[in-house]
């Protein structure tokens, strides 16, 4: 009894917790939402392309442009394209004799068609044997280019086709290409000798303009020019049947002791080493009328020059005069030379200009092309 009274007692005597006072959450203050106004960025205007001016007809088609350098004929994915380009240097080259064509022959003032592609893939030995007038075309002539050495095989220009140039020129085993040849005076200022050159196509008057250019480069030049080598030779090229530029005496070759040739830098049976000594002054004044370089083939022959208009893209020959007959053709009178006055200036070591013709060097069979 007296455990439960001191229980009851101890009960009483303990203190009651009070339950604890719940805490009110506070109420989140939330920061104020600052706007700022919404920056649209500027509206640009896009700029618009410059459109390039319109293209002319000639060049428009690929076949009319200047190549880069070493490339082969202006590419197409239509050969038909490609030829008729080619077709229209061809025909404004020789407009004395070709009158138009219509993407496939080419006409002829006479009426007579010439075909211009055979549509035979050929090796470089097959061009050169067995050509047409397209084969002419495979490499692209880069007039205008430094003298470089061009990749294997490249030869623009090196493929003659026969049946045209002997139609237009004739044939020298005939005597046709003699009775249409007039003389030149080369150099009259520094040499005064005399080449042969046809008169069709005015190739003697643009020989005697080069001439001209020529004359008045400096002196350190003529050893380049004169005497010089060939003009008018009616002969197979060495070790071929093919009869070159010389055969229609629309060609020239300048001091052979400065050229070049692929057969005599031969190392090997099949190696050569490209060479050339001729300065690109000379060559510029070539093509500026309308003759090729030798110095542009792989197989070069760098003091070689002939008349190809055809090839030199842009080249404009000019109007086009009244087709000669050659039934009736005489060859045109050359001028004496003409002595240059000097005046207050001493004398040069060099003979100077004479009126009597000098006469060519002999000579020597060519193995060239």
């Amino acid at each position: 009894m007296r455990a439960d009274v001191e229980k009851t007692s101890y009960a009483e005597a303990a203190p009651r917790k009070k339950p604890p006072t719940p805490v009110r959450p506070q109420k989140r203050i939330e920061p104020p939402v600052v706007t700022s106004p919404k920056i649209e960025p500027p509206v640009s205007t896009p700029l618009k392309k410059a459109e390039p001016p319109p293209l002319t007809p000639a060049a428009q088609n690929p076949a009319n442009q200047t190549p880069s350098v070493f490339t082969r004929s202006a590419p197409s994915t239509d050969a038909n394209i490609r030829n008729a380009g080619l077709l229209d240097r061809l025909v404004r080259a020789y407009p004395e004799f070709l009158q138009s064509h219509d993407g496939q022959s080419v006409a002829w003032r006479d009426g007579e068609r010439m075909q211009f592609d055979d549509g035979r893939d050929k090796t470089s030995g097959e061009r050169l044997e067995l050509p047409d007038l397209e084969d002419s075309f495979f490499d692209a002539y880069p007039n205008g280019a430094d003298a470089t050495n061009p990749p294997p095989d490249f030869d623009p220009g090196r493929s003659i086709f026969e049946p045209f140039f002997t139609k237009m020129y004739g044939d020298c085993k005939t005597g046709d290409v003699e009775n249409r040849m007039a003389e030149v005076v080369w150099l009259p200022k520094n040499w005064g000798g005399k080449i042969k050159a046809t008169t069709v196509n005015d190739v003697d008057e643009r020989l005697s303009k080069i001439s001209s250019e020529l004359d008045d480069l400096p002196s350190e030049f003529m050893k380049y020019l004169k005497p010089p080598s060939d003009g008018y030779s009616c002969r197979p090229i060495a070790g071929t049947a093919r009869i070159g530029m010389h055969g229609y005496a629309a060609a020239i070759d300048l001091n052979q002791a400065f050229g070049d040739n692929w057969q005599n830098a031969r190392r090997s049976r099949r190696q050569y080493r490209y060479r050339n000594r001729i300065p690109l002054e000379i060559v510029d004044i070539f093509e500026k009328h309308g003759f090729i370089w030798g110095g542009r083939w792989s197989h070069f022959d760098t003091f070689h020059f002939e008349y190809r208009p055809e090839l030199i893209a842009g080249f404009d020959p000019g109007p086009a005069a009244p087709r000669p007959d050659p039934a009736q053709t005489v060859a045109r009178p050359t001028p004496p030379p003409e002595t240059p006055q000097v005046q207050n200036q001493p004398q040069p070591t060099t003979a100077p200009a004479q009126t009597d013709a000098l006469p060519l060097p002999e000579r020597q069979p060519r193995n060239i092309r």
